[in-house]
């Protein structure tokens, strides 16, 4: 068998993990018969190279496993060890999950805690591509691509090393005199890098109550710097074990380290203290968009514009561009219409404050393939503008594309970003 082939013995290996799973779903408590379905897992993903689909209890969709990486590992601490099992003081509203690496930490939450709002930051492309396919079927968890720094701007790669706990590579990448790990980035390569309270503002978000971080040792860097600001709402830390010291280096580096008491696991869950400056208004993000009435339907370029946030979730659509001279950012909508002659929404222009967002628009129907409307639009960062476009009557499926970049007159080293909200379409 070669290092990508299945030879019997895998053949017997993917049969094993098939009846496996039948029979953990039918017996889901049965910790013994999930620690065999792992342990297959393993073997499978130790030996194969690939995608691998699995379907574990308690999760109401299937996930998908790149074999030859420690995705098979990190499931398995998820969805086995309980890595996150403990008893949170209430029922998270908003999750953060800093690290997010293939979702399998916002799929676990989001099935435990289906009322909450979760948003995950992640750097590594492989990584994102992976996320996005995962938790697509999870409509209230939303996607960024990017570093998370205490410093925003574009981080730059300065040495490579390599984290001994994985297969996979790291990188050292360095933002205005921040040193942060990003995994797999392509060396000579920039990245957006965002703080806290940039991301949480970015997706309208007032507060975040649960902020889980795994970012290979350089969580600390977050709290070092004025954490004030997104802080106080903050009820629990869930911090990871990559690097052994970063629970105790989160906790030196607060200005106040006795804000939170870390219970031990094998990630460590740190638990605001009773009476410790913590504010309880913590609203939920208004609803902008029905869940399911618009969805993307591909990426332009499908692998480039993978890496870019470029994402749909019940807030908002949310299109972020690169800098200057960078190939546009595009988004395509497939819905049925019938009869609609206007589209609507409010667009908001949240970039970098000297960028300049220069974004089209284009109405084409699937069947034929007309384009029955075309438009365009330059707004200036912290500007927001409404949109009404009256179109021929549509019936049948249309695409919406949205096309963004930024404008050549923008400032230089700033990207343009752009927010739509309240999408509307009726008969005018």
């Amino acid at each position: 068998m070669t290092a990508t082939g299945i030879g019997a013995g895998q053949i017997d290996r993917f049969a094993l993990k098939d009846a496996l799973e039948n029979a953990i779903h039918a017996a889901p408590e049965d910790k013994t018969l999930l620690r065999r379905y792992f342990d297959v897992l393993g073997e499978i993903s130790a030996t194969y190279q690939g995608p691998l689909t699995v379907h574990l209890p308690g999760t109401a969709h299937a996930i998908r496993i790149r074999c030859g990486t420690d995705d098979s590992a990190i499931c398995r601490g998820i969805f086995l060890d309980g890595w996150y099992d403990h008893a949170l003081p209430a029922s998270p509203r908003h999750i953060l999950d800093l690290g997010a690496h293939a979702g399998f930490a916002a799929i676990y939450f989001a099935n435990r805690y289906p009322d909450a709002h979760i948003l995950c930051v992640e750097a590594d492309t492989a990584h994102y591509r992976a996320l996005l396919m995962n938790t697509l079927p999870y409509p209230r968890i939303a996607h960024l691509h990017g570093a998370v720094s205490a410093a925003s701007g574009w981080a730059s790669p300065m040495d490579i090393g390599r984290d001994r706990q994985s297969r996979d590579g790291w990188q050292r990448f360095t933002v205005e005199g921040e040193t942060l790990s990003v995994g797999g980035q392509p060396s000579g390569g920039k990245l957006r890098a965002y703080g806290i309270k940039q991301i949480l503002d970015q997706f309208g978000w007032q507060s975040a109550d649960t902020i889980k971080c795994a970012l290979s040792g350089d969580e600390a860097a977050l709290f070092s710097a004025s954490t004030s600001t997104w802080l106080d709402s903050v009820t629990t830390l869930l911090i990871s074990r990559r690097k052994a010291d970063a629970p105790l280096d989160v906790l030196n580096a607060m200005t106040d380290a006795e804000l939170f008491e870390p219970v031990q696991g094998e990630g460590v869950t740190m638990l605001r203290r009773l009476g410790a400056g913590h504010s309880d208004s913590r609203p939920a993000p208004a609803r902008l968009i029905e869940t399911g009435t618009l969805r993307p339907v591909l990426w332009d370029g499908t692998e480039p514009a993978l890496s870019q946030s470029c994402f749909l979730d019940d807030q908002a659509v949310l299109i972020q561009a690169g800098p200057m001279g960078a190939t546009p950012t595009s988004l395509t909508i497939r819905r049925d219409f019938s009869g609609q002659s206007r589209l609507g929404g409010i667009i908001a222009s949240p970039g970098d404050p000297d960028s300049i967002a220069q974004l089209s628009m284009t109405i084409r129907r699937v069947r034929d393939q007309a384009v029955l409307l075309q438009s365009e639009l330059r707004l200036p960062a912290g500007q927001q503008a409404t949109w009404n476009a009256a179109t021929p009557l549509m019936q049948g499926l249309h695409d919406i594309r949205f096309s963004l970049e930024t404008a050549a007159d923008s400032s230089p080293d700033q990207a343009a970003c752009i927010r739509l909200s309240h999408l509307i379409a009726d008969i005018a």
